[in-house]
């Protein structure tokens, strides 16, 4: 164990960095880093690809080369090991090895007992199955400490047996420079948007059952689906069986200005996950001044409330169109809920998050425990 031992750079293994952002783990390492290298040296580890996106001083891109796998575990165990190696390499050395979820988990360990130095596990999404939740407990077993983004997931990962002295919540951010009211607002047009990824846990398929309902009190409802994923298709023959294709736009997946456009032109903001470690759509939304509604679950629960929307059961369309409604038919309601939600957003600043990311690794380092 090494108390006292100074911490002027951490290296860092993700799976996403921009442009190749996939959802909130990259959004997270993206605005984390930024803020962590304004404070230290950041030596971020990723899978090799083109033209990523040009880094901050302070922080260093190391682009991984994988050869090609045979399948997705054979593709990050190769990562891994890769990556431990390249970790090792780095002059001068690493203080702290922090490492983002299950692909990241074997090449953290391998890194932290390599060079003596502790390991930071950050679970954005709990793993329900192998080889991921196998990887996730590895990491979870060797970390001196473990980050997450909400109190539900601390639970979670505390059911499955992990030190729950070892794990500190750390919320996500949102930038409130980017994601921000537009010049106009409170004005809106009317429609309801949806943005995530389209795969079961987001639950698009409520939220269009519950648009359908809409439509039966009022045909003018637009929503606009922004996202990507293996659920696509299903959905496009969703609407077409609920006969409500005309009124939904399958707009793709969007970043940067074009994101904040189309929450900034939205009434409300619908996030019908069936599961949500904690959703950091909901902060952007908020940020840029617009209700959410959004189901009860995980921490979602911890971030949105009436003040700023409604929270309803996960998979009840018809709470969740019910609550639509409301808003909807209130310009004076939601304008209440923006305000509401702009001065909540305010609490998820990065440059905090990065501060308590900070307070872990001093701790971690007085901890030891390395693998």
């Amino acid at each position: 164990m090494s108390l006292g031992r100074p911490l002027r750079r951490v290296a860092m293994i993700a799976s996403e960095y921009p442009p190749y952002v996939c959802g909130g783990l990259g959004r997270h390492v993206e605005a984390v880093t930024r803020e962590l290298s304004k404070r230290l040296a950041v030596s971020l580890l990723v899978p090799a690809m083109p033209a990523y996106r040009e880094p901050p001083p302070g922080l260093t891109l190391v682009p991984v080369g994988v050869p090609k796998a045979s399948s997705h575990e054979t593709y990050w165990d190769e990562f891994g090991r890769l990556a431990a190696g390249a970790i090792g390499s780095l002059r001068p050395s690493a203080d702290v090895v922090h490492a983002h979820d299950w692909m990241a988990a074997r090449p953290g360990i391998a890194a932290s007992s390599e060079l003596g130095v502790p390991l930071v596990m950050n679970v954005h999404l709990p793993q329900q199955a192998d080889p991921g939740r196998c990887r996730e407990a590895e990491g979870l077993a060797k970390a001196a400490a473990v980050i997450v983004n909400s109190a539900s997931v601390l639970d979670e990962l505390a059911e499955r047996g992990a030190d729950r002295g070892r794990i500190h919540v750390i919320p996500n951010g949102v930038d409130g420079t980017v994601f921000r009211p537009a010049a106009d607002w409170p004005a809106d047009d009317g429609s309801l948007l949806f943005v995530g990824r389209l795969v079961p846990q987001k639950g698009a398929d409520v939220l269009l059952r519950a648009h359908a309902a809409l439509l039966a009190r009022d045909p003018e409802t637009r929503l606009d689906i922004v996202g990507d994923g293996e659920s696509e298709l299903y959905l496009r023959r969703l609407t077409h069986y609920l006969g409500t294709s005309p009124a939904v736009r399958f707009a793709g997946w969007a970043q940067g200005d074009d994101l904040v456009a189309a929450f900034q032109r939205a009434a409300v903001v619908a996030i019908p996950s069936r599961y949500e470690p904690f959703g950091i759509v909901a902060l952007e939304a908020m940020a840029c001044g617009r209700p959410v509604v959004a189901s009860a679950v995980g921490g979602l629960a911890e971030v949105v409330s009436t003040r700023i929307g409604a929270l309803v059961p996960a998979e009840d369309h018809l709470s969740l169109a019910a609550a639509l409604a409301r808003l909807l038919a209130d310009p004076a309601a939601r304008e209440a809920a923006g305000r509401g939600a702009v001065e909540a957003a305010a609490g998820y600043n990065w440059s905090r998050i990065a501060e308590r990311t900070l307070d872990v690794y001093e701790q971690a380092l007085e901890i030891g425990g390395y693998p």
